[in-house]
């Protein structure tokens, strides 16, 4: 603390008082000319920068005081993307590139200041897969390169918490949030599967299928067509069953059957007066065969929809 007493030469412009910086802040400030500052870093006229060291700061002549900037506190289920808006060393020491773009995660700091030089692109929360959940991420960073491997994508399967790196995301492809359930399949169920890349024996498109008991986690190279599963089937009950490869359609009657991976149950095709009229049975599905209990003598007239002159 000092008096000072201003000379007749000088004129009174404002009085200041220095700002106090607390823990998470920290200040602005923007030079109105070239200058060094007090920590002996010279300063072009218009660069602005922050001042992070804890206690009071007294902004120079030359330093315009643009205010405090809040830290953003990082925890387990936060993070954020940044980018960079010239070439610059951040204050882990990382030097950054223009139009680059990185994660900060709790592991790197519990609290992250944005600098001058760094743009907020957005906030990320974790992506929490419980034991039986997966999800493919397209566009994965490697870690080792640097960079993301665009065009490809990888699975990730619970259970695990995990952010998104910039540029990567979950693909949500015939799903709306991307998160899967794997297919937990017994002894009676299948999953039809297509190829989208090479993989093993398989070519892209060929399609097979996988049979239970087993908890099946489908690759990044395949997708799921659908599930299915075994049809039990009594003496009197049957299904149009159509295979996708030759379009020939027969019935399966009477026994427990596996759909396969050529095949797709059909509908038959009945004139739309028919098909009214059989309508009134609950129990009409077009999918399977119409069914007549016919009593102990008695007798029950056919109509060949096909061969209308029968």
């Amino acid at each position: 603390m000092s008096t000072y007493f201003p000379s007749v030469n000088n004129d009174k412009v404002e009085t200041l008082e220095a700002c106090v910086i607390k823990n998470g802040t920290a200040l602005k400030l923007k030079a109105s000319r070239d200058l060094v500052d007090e920590h002996g870093n010279t300063r072009a006229a218009g660069e602005t920068w922050l001042v992070r060291k804890l206690g009071s700061y007294l902004p120079g002549a030359y330093e315009e005081d643009l205010g405090f900037v809040t830290a953003s506190v990082l925890t387990s289920s936060n993070a954020l993307i940044l980018k960079a808006s010239c070439n610059f060393t951040d204050c882990y020491n990382n030097h950054r590139k223009a139009g680059d773009s990185w994660l900060i995660k709790d592991t790197d700091s519990s609290m992250h200041i944005v600098d001058v030089n760094e743009q907020l692109v957005k906030r990320v929360n974790a992506t929490v897969l419980t034991t039986d959940q997966f999800c493919y991420v397209t566009d994965p960073y490697d870690h080792d390169k640097k960079t993301n491997n665009f065009g490809t994508r990888v699975v990730r399967r619970g259970p695990t918490a995990f952010f998104l790196y910039p540029n990567e995301g979950i693909d949500l492809q015939n799903h709306k949030t991307g998160i899967r359930n794997i297919s937990v399949l017994s002894c009676r169920d299948g999953v039809l599967i297509k190829a989208l890349q090479k993989i093993g024996d398989k070519n892209p498109g060929d399609r097979w299928m996988e049979y239970g008991p087993q908890a099946y986690l489908p690759p990044s190279e395949v997708e799921i067509i659908r599930e299915v599963q075994q049809l039990p089937l009594d003496k009197n009950e049957g299904i149009y069953v159509r295979n996708t490869k030759t379009g020939q359609c027969k019935a399966v009657i009477g026994e427990n059957y596996m759909l396969s991976p050529d095949e797709e149950r059909y509908s038959l095709e009945l004139p739309a007066l028919t098909k009214k009229l059989l309508s009134k049975d609950p129990r009409f599905v077009d999918d399977k065969l119409i069914t007549c209990n016919c009593p102990f003598n008695a007798c029950v007239q056919v109509f060949n929809y096909l061969k209308k002159n029968q």
